[in-house]
């Protein structure tokens, strides 16, 4: 099912007291505001309603299945808001990740990094894999360097109103948050962001 197919919709949250709140409001963007600290609000007049606007959502992407569930939500999001998505790999740096870097030329160390950021772009060209569609281009782009501090440094360059996230890597393992890459991101986000977990209850099928 194509994500783009679903009507652009808002969500009101009434700010005065005895509001009608019959309305019915997306289940999904209820929570979203209960999971994230923070939401850009547009306020026309004092006592007015507050009105959500999420024009650009970034999700970071390590392509491991872990991951997907946070893209799924991420297209559910931005086809409901009717936002720029942008997917983002970060490569690790190389010499971070070689125990003797001495032990290896410049040329060599940068055809590798050159090979695994080929490697990322392609892989971002398949996704998201599920049909979604939707009137803006998806943003695709790849960063080399330590993961958090390049998604903090693309989502204060890009202007991005939302990050969604993956709680789990690669290996499976969560982290409690404590010291991981969506942790820091937690701290250091100039916008809100939206962890999510592999399992448990979904309020978007994945």
């Amino acid at each position: 099912m194509g994500w783009g197919n679903q009507p652009k919709r808002t969500a009101t949250v009434s700010n005065s007291e005895g509001g009608d709140e019959s309305e019915a409001r997306p289940v999904f963007v209820v929570l979203v505001l209960t999971f994230i600290s923070s939401t850009r609000l547009q306020q026309t007049t004092r006592g007015a309603s507050l009105m959500i606007q999420l024009n650009k959502i970034l999700v970071p992407t390590d392509f491991s299945d872990f991951g997907k569930p946070a893209i799924t939500y991420a297209c559910a999001i931005a086809a409901r808001f009717d936002a720029e998505l942008h997917l983002l790999n970060v490569v690790p740096d190389q010499a971070m990740l070689v125990p003797e870097v001495a032990a290896f030329s410049p040329e060599s160390m940068q055809a590798q990094s050159e090979s695994l950021v080929r490697e990322a772009q392609r892989q971002l060209a398949d996704l998201p894999d599920d049909g979604w569609e939707n009137e803006k281009a998806i943003v695709r782009q790849v960063r080399t360097g330590p993961a958090a501090i390049e998604i903090v440094e693309y989502a204060k360059a890009e202007n991005i109103d939302l990050i969604v996230i993956g709680t789990h890597g690669r290996s499976g393992l969560m982290h409690v948050l404590m010291g991981s890459v969506a942790e820091r991101i937690v701290r250091n986000s100039p916008c809100p962001v939206l962890t999510v977990k592999p399992e448990g209850h979904q309020f978007v099928k994945v």
